[in-house]
């Protein structure tokens, strides 16, 4: 068995594998939490905005653009069920 020396500690090519893969494993899972809140930040910003365009600067076409933009990252957030399975 392959030993590779890490520090003062001395530890086998499997543990040092399995240490590095927990490592990423863990990066994944935040990068993947912070994708998804980002995505989830989109859609509440697109969602606070459609009235105010369509009421207040009787934009009814920036508000229809608006509604088609959040309807994309909805659908997206619903087709895309595997990150949230992956993180919990």
């Amino acid at each position: 068995m392959m030993k590779i020396k890490i520090g003062i500690k001395t530890e086998s090519l499997a543990a040092v594998t399995h240490k590095l893969a927990v490592m990423l494993a863990d990066s994944s899972k935040r990068y993947i939490k912070e994708l998804l809140a980002d995505h989830e930040s989109i859609i509440i910003y697109l969602r606070e905005n459609i009235s105010r365009f369509a009421n207040e600067y009787h934009d009814l076409e920036t508000s229809g653009f608006i509604t088609g933009l959040m309807e994309t990252h909805g659908k997206k957030s619903v087709n895309d069920w595997f990150p949230f399975i992956f993180i919990k």
